[in-house]
């Protein structure tokens, strides 16, 4: 996993957080990535053009797999969020029913 922020000509795996500078739904122009490195908050906006189809929300945490050759926009090729267990309930002998999740949790 290579930091996305650097000046990278050869495609990497880099992990981050989602975020949009716009609230427009049509907007891909100001997706970006943010992360820390080295404990310094580090963001950089995102070209989704080479991605044939994409669904992602602020504050999603994703890997991602692509170029920074401008160190500037990161050219992703690919997009991988994590996997989402199954939320299930479970029984108490008191009759009591408890569930359990886990996040983030964006609104």
């Amino acid at each position: 996993i290579e930091p996305f922020h650097l000046f990278l000509q050869t495609p990497v795996i880099s992990t981050g957080r989602i975020g949009k500078e716009t609230v427009a739904q049509e907007d891909s122009s100001s997706l970006f990535i943010e992360s820390t490195h080295a404990g310094i908050p580090v963001r950089t906006k995102l070209n989704v053009e080479r991605l044939r189809a994409y669904s992602v929300f602020p504050g999603q945490v994703l890997a991602i797999k692509g170029a920074n050759p401008t160190s500037k926009l990161f050219r992703l090729n690919a997009i991988r969020a994590p996997s989402v267990l199954p939320a299930f309930p479970s029984k108490v002998n008191k009759g009591i029913n408890i569930m359990s999740a886990c996040g983030p949790f964006v609104l």
